[in-house]
């Protein structure tokens, strides 16, 4: 429910801030969470958690294209077949909302579907690797993979800030 208004302000702020001082600021934060995370700070999926990474998701989603994070952050104590099941549904209905949002605010076009066409082999490459590994992938790693991708994702936008 969070990622609704999420979305929208994430949306709206594309419309007076600069997207590379926005991906700056996001990317230091996703930084920050990805270091707490190795503190003893234990976040688990309540309603008002979920709330809570549902809207950073949305905001962040839209507006820089790393919704993930949060997400990924609060779920990653739990049980695999949970963070999977989760992660999976929540990013096919948030993308898309997302993606309706920029449209409605200019930043998305036909040209950016036609562009991202290639893109479709990997993502249904990575969807039949998952089923496949779900199972013998120890939580542990599992979660380190999630921190160190989240950590990528934050580092990529501090990055483009420069580039």
């Amino acid at each position: 429910v969070g990622r609704v208004p999420g979305t929208i302000a994430g949306g709206l702020l594309l419309l007076w801030i600069s997207v590379d001082q926005l991906a700056l600021w996001l990317g230091i934060s996703v930084i920050a969470a990805v270091l707490l995370s190795f503190s003893r700070v234990v976040l688990r999926p309540s309603p008002k958690n979920m709330f809570s990474a549902g809207f950073l998701s949305g905001f962040m989603g839209t507006s820089s294209s790393i919704g993930g994070p949060p997400m990924a952050l609060l779920m990653q104590h739990e049980e695999n077949d949970f963070i999977r099941a989760n992660m999976a549904a929540f990013f096919c209905i948030s993308c898309l909302m997302s993606l309706c949002m920029l449209a409605i605010v200019g930043r998305f076009e036909l040209r950016h579907m036609i562009i991202s066409l290639p893109l479709m082999p990997a993502t249904l490459l990575g969807y039949w690797f998952a089923n496949m590994t779900l199972h013998k992938i120890p939580h542990r790693i599992l979660r380190l993979s999630s921190l160190l991708l989240c950590a990528i994702a934050g580092a990529s936008a501090i990055a483009s800030y420069w580039l």
